[in-house]
């Protein structure tokens, strides 16, 4: 029962103490395929475009670059993105996909400089649409996205966040 009741004030203080930063894109993804096997396919994957921050007042460009596993009817992601904001600092982040059953992904910020640096260590959710697919001459794949992300943080952080001054 106690330790009930604690789970219970812990996940109220978790819920009151937090702030919620999202984090969009739009962008263009190339994937190069390698058809293994029958039930063996790794995706190559090159995305680029434009993020931003709204509530820290961030906008900047991304390119990232990953494989998509295909085995056994089962899908993994595993992506790495280097974030130059407007300030041109760079920033990476990490993003994942383990389960094929899932549109959900996790990514986490990695390290980086400026105000994205701040948010080292956090771990987030998000999930894309892609759309306008065209097969290009040399068979890749060519397609737009739209991602939508958010990161759970505290509210100390938040205010680290927005009262960060940029010093370029």
């Amino acid at each position: 029962m106690k330790l009930s009741i604690f789970i219970f004030i812990y996940m109220l203080l978790k819920f009151c103490f937090s702030e919620t930063i999202y984090v969009e894109s739009y962008g263009e993804n190339f994937f190069k395929s390698y058809d293994i096997s029958e039930n063996k396919v790794f995706r190559y994957v090159n995305s680029n475009g434009i993020f931003s921050m709204d509530q820290i007042n961030i906008r900047g460009e991304y390119d990232c670059d990953g494989i998509v596993e295909e085995i056994d009817s089962t899908t993994k992601l595993n992506m790495i993105c280097k974030l130059i904001d407007e300030f041109k600092n760079v920033s990476y982040a990490k993003f994942e996909r383990k389960d094929s059953g899932s549109l959900v992904t996790v990514f986490n910020f990695l390290s980086g400089k400026g105000v994205i640096g701040l948010l080292e260590g956090e771990k987030c959710l998000g999930a894309s649409h892609r759309f306008n697919f065209d097969t290009l001459p040399s068979g890749h794949i060519k397609n737009k996205s739209y991602f939508k992300g958010k990161c759970n943080i505290s509210e100390v952080k938040f205010k680290k966040l927005i009262n960060y001054q940029n010093s370029n």
